[in-house]
């Protein structure tokens, strides 16, 4: 199963859609492309992207994931797998800053660690 695979199962499961015949048609492929996503082959990089944003997962670390998986040495490999990693930390700090106001400046606000316009580390 590829990454690509996995991420249509998310995207089928958060457009509510029941089968992967009914996913295919709904993004627009065919039923033997969602069959190779299964078999291992990874979805064309505009689908992964449009599937992960549909779903609100970070397309450029979704795409760095598919592309590790497509790298045919271990050093490429290791780099997409690396960038994805990071890519997918700063995804969630941003989510973690998002559900503290939208800024770091917000959330050490909001939590009590401004003090006279200077913040207490």
């Amino acid at each position: 199963m590829s990454a690509s695979y996995d991420l249509f199962c998310r995207w089928k499961h958060v457009q509510k859609i029941q089968s992967d015949n009914a996913g295919a048609i709904a993004l627009g492929v065919s039923r033997a492309t969602v069959s190779l996503w299964k078999q291992g082959k990874n979805a064309e990089i505009h689908y992964v992207e449009r599937m992960a944003v549909d779903i609100g997962d970070s397309p450029e670390m979704w795409s760095a994931v598919v592309m590790a998986e497509r790298s045919n040495s271990a050093d490429e490999k290791a780099a997409w797998s690396r960038i994805a990693q990071k890519l997918a930390s700063v995804a969630m700090l941003v989510m973690v800053a998002v559900g503290f106001g939208g800024t770091p400046t917000a959330a050490r606000a909001s939590s009590g660690y401004e003090k006279s316009g200077m913040y207490i580390m």
